[in-house]
């Protein structure tokens, strides 16, 4: 996956990891037992049941929870590893 590029600047896993990325989407609500799940790259762009995770101020400006920074971070340790964020874990915590 590669991030869209926003007015906003460069977003760093510093950013990501204290919740100062600047993005939109402060946590999911999830999904019901057997109910279809989307990709993860779905749930970003808005095609869950969720809004699209968006860049809303400069990263870094100020500290947001950001249950979206973090759906994509998993994404990009899935992308770095070839993993899925489950087995990742699961070998690596």
């Amino acid at each position: 996956m590669e991030v869209p590029k926003s007015e906003f600047g460069i977003i760093t896993l510093r950013h990501l990891l204290s919740h100062t990325p600047g993005l939109t989407t402060a946590s999911f609500r999830g999904y019901a037992r057997g109910e279809v799940l989307p990709t993860d790259v779905d749930i970003l762009n808005g095609k869950g049941n969720s809004t699209a995770v968006t860049a809303t101020l400069p990263a870094g400006q100020q500290f947001q929870y950001s249950g979206g920074g973090y759906m994509v971070l998993e994404v990009l340790l899935q992308d770095v590893t070839g993993k899925s964020f489950a087995e990742y874990v699961d070998k690596t915590v």
